[in-house]
């Protein structure tokens, strides 16, 4: 009996764990993108808020520099894009961006972003000929510094 259970962990954990572990270091921590937002001048005009977004973005991601990237604020139901932040030349692999943007978004969804997490921000970027859109995860700070994307 000793010998079939020695087997079994032979032909099916031992690949098995193998199978895991291998898995485990391709896969990153799911996110190839994370950072920070920052709201200022915000104000109610009828159903609308209007705001500007200071946003800090980190290439976590093994693509190396994301060049000429589009960094945009999509609605949370539908993922229209609202608007795009400030031109960005590239993201620096392993480093960030500060970008901003003026909006107007109506005033359920802003108020979807403090009920159910965070603003959806996406960045676009051309990878081997195809567009790709990765999410930011973002957390809210009060305050962010100064722009540094050019």
């Amino acid at each position: 009996m000793r010998r079939s259970t020695s087997r079994a962990f032979q032909y099916f954990c031992v690949p098995s764990l193998l199978l895991c572990l291998a898995l485990a270091v391709l896969a990153k921590d799911g996110r190839d993108f994370a950072g920070y937002y920052a709201l200022s001048n915000v104000s109610e005009r009828g159903d609308k808020v209007e705001f500007t977004m200071t946003v800090l973005v980190f290439n976590y991601s093994d693509l190396g520099d994301i060049n000429a990237p589009v960094i945009a604020l999509l609605e949370a139901e539908s993922h229209a894009k609202l608007g795009e932040f400030s031109a960005v030349k590239t993201i620096p692999a392993k480093h960030d961006v500060i970008v901003s943007g003026k909006f107007s978004v109506s005033k359920m969804e802003f108020q979807s972003w403090s009920k159910h997490g965070s603003p959806q921000v996406v960045v676009i970027y051309e990878d081997s000929g195809r567009t790709l859109r990765e999410h930011v995860q973002l957390s809210r700070r009060p305050m962010l510094p100064p722009v540094t994307a050019y």
